[in-house]
């Protein structure tokens, strides 16, 4: 039997899908669940809440992932992504719903980003301990990660992926890898004048740099 929890929900949607947003009220869903005004309010602090997934457990549950120790840093990565991209995926219709809301009303759209920070900032934290030590490569990474994990959602809730999981894997593997990739070796450009001719110049450059010093051909001037 469902809880409360998933009553009022429901309830919440086909209100929204009918009524509209911000014609429904906490009346109109308590009474479609049919529970009272204080069930609701055991359950959600405000209407707004009703329309969002318990953030609260996805964050607590992506940390733990993030925390296991279980394989490398980018493998935690991945599975603390597809942990949170199968709770919506579960969700099914609902995750649908709930996209098509937030697309319309922008009180609901500003919430969404506000919890979307949340994930990026355990992220960061996360990278930067556990990968670069860099502040703002941890945040390029935390970026990466939020943003492979909405777009594949999006395209799941718009028909174009039936492969969410599998594009998830794929795509996260490679900006990971790309943004954690080493720097290259720091290299100098040095720019001077000189009289000298530029086959007596090179060895003395090539000693200097650490080169091995041997034959060259030099093209002559013309």
């Amino acid at each position: 039997m469902p809880t409360a929890r998933a009553q009022l929900v429901a309830a919440a949607f086909e209100l929204f899908e009918t009524e509209g947003y911000d014609a429904t009220t906490v009346d109109s869903i308590a009474a479609r669940a049919g529970v009272g005004r204080t069930t609701f309010f055991r359950a959600f602090k405000s209407k707004d809440e009703v329309v969002f997934p318990d953030h609260t457990r996805l964050l607590a549950g992506m940390q733990e992932r993030l925390e296991s120790g279980v394989g490398d840093p980018q493998a935690r990565a991945l599975d603390a992504a597809l942990f949170v991209i199968r709770q919506f995926l579960a969700e099914g219709d609902l995750a649908v719903h709930r996209y098509r809301l937030t697309s319309t009303v922008p009180a609901l759209r500003d919430r969404e980003l506000a919890m979307m920070s949340r994930y990026q900032r355990v992220l960061g934290r996360f990278f930067l301990a556990e990968v670069t030590g860099e502040a703002l490569a941890a945040e390029l990474l935390a970026s990466a990660w939020v943003t492979v994990h909405n777009h594949v959602l999006r395209d799941w809730m718009r028909g174009r992926t039936s492969t969410p999981e599998k594009d998830l894997t794929v795509g996260l593997d490679e900006a990971l890898t790309a943004l954690s990739r080493p720097a290259h070796e720091e290299q100098s450009i040095v720019v001077f004048r000189t009289s000298r001719p530029l086959d007596v110049v090179l060895p003395g450059l090539q000693t200097l740099l650490g080169e091995p010093v041997g034959p060259r051909k030099v093209p002559r001037r013309r």
